[in-house]
């Protein structure tokens, strides 16, 4: 979303749950995190993408009721497959500051829901 192009593609959307990576200390929302792209042709990401990583494009073309694209799976899957932690009570932790620096570019296009964010991350964070 650092681009005009990536901002436009993304629109305006609500979002309640944020996975956090702490090595890169990025946010995304929980579903970008959550899903992969599958049998990728031409072998390889476009620059800036993770190796089979999702990329904004892909995600902005997947119909928000197209049933494997779920918020609640996605949080099944990051908590329960891969054992991160859910933790509203995080927001006055120690993520809300790292979080709200990351917000402030993005805030005219990441609408944060009214009752707060939700951060999913690592366990041994707090």
């Amino acid at each position: 979303m650092a681009a005009p192009a990536g901002r436009r593609l993304w629109g305006r959307r609500t979002i309640t749950y944020f996975s956090h990576d702490p090595q890169s200390g990025f946010f995304a929302p929980s579903k970008f995190c959550a899903y992969v792209m599958m049998g990728r042709s031409g072998g390889g990401s476009p620059p800036g993408a993770w190796p089979g990583g999702m990329d904004l494009p892909t995600y902005a073309s997947i119909p928000a009721d197209a049933p494997l694209f779920d918020g609640a799976r996605a949080r099944r899957h990051l908590t329960v497959g891969l054992g991160m932690q859910t933790s509203s009570e995080n927001r006055r932790g120690n993520l809300i500051e790292p979080f709200e620096r990351w917000l402030r570019p993005l805030r005219d296009h990441v609408t944060v829901h009214p009752g707060g964010p939700v951060f999913i991350h690592l366990r041994t964070q707090r």
